[in-house]
């Protein structure tokens, strides 16, 4: 009788224990990594569309808008970058009231540091061979200065990342 009892409390050890387990709630997933967000390369955004959810994020927002020579933003709209070096201004609901593209006012970009030249820009006819002539300082290794409209850009070689950059005349 002793066995029975004690065999008994063990079945029901394990079919408690067994309960437990499938009712226990399901591992919490960081939302951050359970839906990861795909940039749309190549994406081409117009007046009137509406700004996918992923590019409504902090993420996108341009805070530096001076020094990319855009207007400013009017109250309750902000600037956003898309994938394709596209600005645009929307609203609170991602309504697109303004397109600005690359290229559309090459004359006016101001570079910044960190900033990556386009490919087109990084050798030939851009490259400044005469930089002593100049006045600029010499180019670390693995650098090269490249002038772009009226900047000259001290750019990584490899990847086009803007170290320094001087403007024409100063």
């Amino acid at each position: 009788m002793k066995k029975y009892a004690t065999h008994l409390a063990l079945v029901a050890t394990s079919l408690l224990s067994a309960f437990n387990a499938s009712c226990a709630a399901p591992p919490r997933q960081n939302p951050q990594y359970s839906q990861a967000v795909t940039p749309i390369r190549g994406a081409q955004w117009n007046k009137g569309d509406r700004v996918p959810s992923q590019y409504q994020s902090s993420r996108y927002t341009v805070t530096d808008w001076r020094h990319r020579n855009l207007p400013p933003p009017a109250r309750g709209l902000r600037w956003v970058r898309n994938d394709s070096d596209q600005y645009v201004l929307t609203n609170r609901r991602g309504t697109i009231s303004h397109v600005v593209r690359r290229g559309d006012h090459p004359d006016t970009h101001r570079w910044a540091r960190g900033e990556r030249v386009p490919y087109e820009y990084r050798g030939g006819s851009y490259v400044v061979t005469d930089w002593q002539e100049r006045r600029l300082r010499r180019p670390y290794p693995g650098y090269h200065w490249v002038r772009v409209n009226n900047q000259f850009l001290m750019i990584v070689i490899a990847t086009g990342i803007i170290e320094r950059m001087i403007l024409d005349g100063q």
